[in-house]
């Protein structure tokens, strides 16, 4: 199922955060991805998706030169590896059918976009995305668990270590180490035995110990 609008491929609630992986081309065309919490909204002749990158990610980089990426809606693991590239899934990649972009195989959606609005606020990004072709893959959706639910709340954590570092934010990163404990104990015990734990435990070797 293919369009423009995205009610007619997505529910979705406005204004909600969902996470999702954008990816876009480098300067080079070398194909990256990126997982980052995106917000929906409907207007009259279009939709609009609105990613915050940091403006020292390699996605702020990408979009400034290229203008245009994809939106993929994935599984909570694939959210994970492409938070930390961690190398335990592997990413392929196709192009977009209406922007310059690269698509992750195996997504349960895509939608593709250009940045219509790039603006800065501090260390981070506003871009609003105009969407212009949105697509439903041939995976069938997954079941809820809070295994991998932590996990994700886990790697939005972990990702976020860098940035406290260099703002020397000593009481945000201290928050972040214990998001992180707890959350990846959480996965481990709901997760125990799947290849949620073995993600799990590499996020403990390289956070943790």
């Amino acid at each position: 199922m293919r369009g423009t609008r995205l009610k007619e491929t997505i529910t979705f609630i406005e204004g909600m955060v969902y996470e999702c992986v954008v990816t876009t081309f480098s300067e080079d065309r070398a194909p990256h991805s990126a997982s980052m919490g995106v917000r929906f909204y409907s207007r009259a002749t279009e939709d609009i998706a609105i990613i915050r990158p940091h403006v020292e990610s390699q996605t702020y980089r990408n979009l400034v030169t290229r203008k245009s990426g994809a939106i993929n809606v994935v599984d909570p693991l694939m959210l994970v590896e492409c938070a930390l590239d961690l190398e335990i899934l592997e990413k392929e990649y196709r192009s977009a059918r209406s922007v310059d972009a690269p698509l992750l195989e195996g997504a349960q959606a895509w939608i593709e976009f250009t940045a219509s609005n790039l603006i800065t606020e501090g260390e981070w990004s506003v871009v609003e995305c105009a969407l212009k072709e949105v697509r439903a893959g041939n995976r069938q959706l997954q079941l809820f668990s809070r295994a991998t639910s932590a996990l994700v709340e886990a790697a939005v954590a972990a990702s976020r270590v860098q940035v406290y570092r260099k703002m020397n934010d000593q009481d945000g990163l201290r928050e972040l180490m214990k998001t992180i404990e707890r959350s990846i104990s959480l996965a481990r015990r709901l997760g125990k035995g799947t290849l949620v734990e073995r993600v799990a435990d590499e996020l403990i070797k390289r956070y943790l110990v």
